[in-house]
């Protein structure tokens, strides 16, 4: 068994999951102040990376969707039909019912903000996780750093439709305070327990491998780990009813609960976590493909690199031997095995946008497990193996920072050399959008008609509204050769068209219309807009980011919901641009 055999330890042939391993007495100590000082300095990497440009323009529907929702839905309605559950619009309700009493206004960053500052909690809880499972202070700082510039949760910082960021957050939650009641039984762990857990399966798509997790948590003999100590009775001490009744309130109720609002919500909306799964299963997005299996290695480096992907992937397989032995480190491989066999067997990974998206339950306990690893090594009390420790720990931190700040920064090379591209919340560089958005709120009258051609990027539907402030022609996702098509079927109807610069060709030969508005991102063009010659728009040529300063200190709410005007035979010419759009997504290869 790892770390050997250690004080009042010294007689016990075998440890209960629920009991944690002692702290190894090789690590070397640390003082107060140092532990301190780490956690500082791990909290300011990580308020960095998630704090880093986060008022850019949204340029892709799901970075918009969510700001979308909160800015133009009214009632309650669509908070129970949201596709991943109630919890995320209302987290994004509470800030923005928060800025609107505080008169800030509501851009970008307030958007991005819940997400970025449930990140930092993240890295907080990753430390009491593995002090909880028996870590010792160096273990769980370390776990922390790695988890400060870990690549997902760096791009989860920066994504407003962050849903798993509050899932994987709220599941860490639940299984650190059952593990806490289990300890030491106090009602306010029994009660961030249920909590949690019930915002967990609240939360997201499915919750399957938490839920399971916790389910062996409660199942283990309850001892006291002689490394608490505490005068409050142990779970092992109270009569089984009263154990009964905890197991009953941190997990059947909280679970029970869940799943009558999941139901309910669907029975009322027809939307909500079952709507979604249900229309998932009609796109085609569920099923067993089980040659995916071979995708996984690449999955897996685009999200950890190839050294800490190396270090996980062991760790995962070293995870299991603990489970074997019944060592509650154990409870994270059995986390991130459960959490992969859905995706393994149900989903088809090429109908999915970012596969990996679904794979924080497997990354995360996976994660933790490379620092028990390197723990273990580190313990071998052999200066090759500490060596082999102490460089693959330096080089991971070093490639998983580089990796994020290919997030951070784009443009920059880092993907290539690190070999990470976690694909969603990355921030692009600006295309134009809130650019195009002051013009048309500055010079086009309303009752126009407005097209904004795009593929999966850009002025797709949430993003061209949410900064246009109308209802306007856009879709979500759609393929290159529909741009010529709408622009050759809706020419006639439309009164502006917004382009990109490599779509300019597609409306400059057009005679009834002319380019009114240029916009330049580091003098190269990246956004047109082309209006009827008969409007008289002025002609504007300038830099985006001016153009998002004046946007912002005019256009940014302090109040939300707010409507969408539209023409008023707009509806009419929206339905014939949904049937040209599902023609050319049927016809498209």
């Amino acid at each position: 068994m790892e770390g050997g055999c250690h004080g009042g330890d010294m007689n016990r042939t075998e440890m209960d999951i629920t009991r944690p391993m002692l702290v190894a007495p090789s690590l070397p100590p640390m003082t107060r102040n140092r532990v301190l000082l780490a956690a500082v300095a791990i909290g300011l990497v990580a308020v960095w990376l998630r704090f880093w440009n986060i008022s850019a323009t949204f340029e892709s529907s799901d970075q918009a969707a969510m700001a979308y929702l909160v800015r133009h839905s009214f009632g309650f309605r669509w908070i129970f039909a949201h596709d991943y559950g109630p919890v995320l619009p209302v987290i994004h309700l509470i800030v923005a019912g928060f800025c609107r009493l505080a008169g800030w206004p509501m851009g970008e960053a307030v958007a991005r903000l819940p997400m970025a500052l449930l990140g930092l909690v993240q890295v907080a809880a990753t430390i009491a996780l593995m002090r909880r499972l028996g870590r010792s202070w160096v273990e769980g700082l370390l776990a922390a750093a790695v988890c400060a510039v870990l690549p997902p949760l760096v791009a989860g910082g920066h994504y407003p439709w962050g849903y798993n960021t509050i899932w994987l957050l709220t599941g860490t939650l639940a299984l650190w305070a059952t593990l806490s009641w289990i300890d030491e039984p106090r009602r306010r762990w029994l009660l961030l327990a249920a909590v949690a857990l019930a915002l967990h399966c609240l939360s997201g798509l499915y919750s399957l491998a938490l839920p399971l997790t916790l389910l062996l948590a409660w199942g283990g003999r309850r001892q006291q780990p002689e490394s608490i100590t505490s005068s409050a009775a142990t779970a092992a001490d109270r009569p089984p009813a009263k154990r009964m009744v905890g197991f009953l309130m941190g997990f059947v109720f909280p679970c029970l609960f869940a799943l009558v609002v999941i139901a309910v919500s669907w029975y009322q909306t027809g939307g909500g976590q079952v709507g979604r799964l249900l229309g998932k299963t009609e796109m085609g997005t569920l099923g067993w493909h089980p040659e995916q299996i071979l995708q996984l290695p690449e999955l897996w480096v685009s999200q950890l690199g190839y050294i800490y992907g190396l270090v996980a992937a062991a760790g995962l397989l070293h995870g299991a031997i603990l489970l074997c032995r019944r060592r509650r480190e154990g409870l994270l491989a059995f986390w991130a095995f459960v959490g992969l066999l859905p995706l393994l067997l149900l989903a088809r990974w090429d109908r999915i946008g970012y596969p990996a998206h679904y794979f924080y339950e497997v990354i995360y306990p996976s994660t933790l497990l490379g620092v028990v690893l390197l723990a273990a090594m580190w313990r071998a009390a052999n200066r090759t193996w500490r060596g082999v420790a102490i460089v693959a720990a330096g080089l991971s931190l070093g490639q998983l920072a580089l990796g994020s700040a290919g997030v951070c920064l784009p443009g920059t090379p880092f993907r290539t050399w690190t070999g990470i591209a976690t694909g969603w919340g990355n921030v692009r560089p600006d295309s134009g959008a809130k650019a195009a958005g002051f013009y048309v709120r500055e010079h086009v009258p309303e009752e126009t008609i407005i097209l904004a051609l795009h593929t999966n990027d850009g002025m797709e539907l949430p993003v061209a509204e949410y900064y246009l402030g109308r209802k306007v022609l856009a879709d979500y996702v759609l393929p290159p050769a529909a741009a010529s098509r709408l622009v050759n079927q809706f020419h006639p109807t439309v009164d502006v068209f917004i382009v990109e610069a490599e779509q300019a060709g597609l409306v400059e030969t057009l005679p009834e219309f002319r380019r009114v508005a240029t916009f330049d991102r580091d003098g190269e063009m990246v956004r047109l807009i082309y209006a009827r010659r008969s409007l008289a728009l002025p002609e504007v040529r300038d830099e985006i980011t001016r153009c998002n300063a004046l946007y912002d200190e005019r256009y940014r709410p302090r109040r939300v919901p707010l409507p969408l005007p539209a023409p008023d035979h707009f509806l009419t010419v929206l339905e014939r641009y949904q049937e040209a759009v599902r023609n050319c997504k049927e016809t498209a290869p």
